[in-house]
């Protein structure tokens, strides 16, 4: 079977020769994964779209609220204290803080990339977590 790439064009002049779509063959069982690849793509473009379906309908849930200047002061000096508590932080629990809960990166992975066990990772996560809330809280 024939299966055609296409490509993101972008405005780059260096990538003014690169074709638009390549075809190229494929066997049956890739054509099976990439079917199924594709059907997994749409799934999650249809559940994006209905997400952005219902934060257009209900605007309280899913935006942030408009604030005054005295929320907005409030929410400053709390980013302030926030922003202190993370530098009591050792090296190693701020990089497990800013991957794991800012990031969003899973654990596992973390612990793949550090070179060690994901129960280490869990543990030092959490002991930086609860020095977080106990600077945090103490201010």
């Amino acid at each position: 079977m024939r299966y055609t790439y296409y490509f993101v064009r972008v405005a780059d002049k260096k990538l003014a020769d690169f074709p638009a779509h390549v075809e190229v063959d494929i066997s049956e069982e890739w054509q099976e994964i990439l079917h199924e690849e594709d059907k997994l793509e749409h799934a999650n473009d249809q559940y994006q779209l209905r997400l952005a379906s219902r934060a257009l309908k209900s605007p309280g849930r899913f935006r942030r609220p408009i604030l005054g200047p005295e929320d907005t002061l409030l929410e400053k000096e709390r980013d302030a204290r926030l922003y202190e508590a993370l530098e009591t932080l050792t090296p190693r629990q701020r990089l497990l803080v800013e991957t794991i809960v800012i990031d969003r990166e899973k654990q596992l992975d973390v612990a793949v990339q550090l070179g060690i066990s994901p129960v280490a990772i869990c543990q030092q996560l959490a002991g930086a977590l609860k020095k977080l809330r106990k600077n945090f809280s103490d201010d």
